[in-house]
């Protein structure tokens, strides 16, 4: 949640009144944005994601990836070397 969080404040500070499209390979946050209710801490972000899109004034859809077809992104921030040797073999 806090990374979609850094993103919205990173990405949106310039934009008005835009759609951002939201890829995740996490069902929860997905259903949680969505919803826009969850249990637990992660409701103090998703907090701060709701007043940051009604200030300035963005229209969030969020879509689920599975982790399966998110294969390199998830390789990459683990950086797991091996595996995204694997997935782009160009790359050696």
């Amino acid at each position: 949640m806090y990374a979609v969080l850094h993103a919205l404040c990173t990405w949106t500070t310039e934009s008005r009144a835009g759609r951002i499209k939201l890829h995740c390979d996490n069902e929860a946050v997905v259903e949680a944005l969505a919803k826009g209710s969850i249990k637990g801490q992660a409701i103090s972000p998703l907090r701060q994601i709701a007043m940051h899109i009604a200030l300035h004034d963005i229209e969030l859809h969020c879509i689920w990836i599975p982790t399966k077809e998110n294969a390199l992104a998830d390789a990459l921030s683990r950086w797991d070397t091996e595996k995204i040797a694997n997935l782009c073999p160009n790359l050696q």
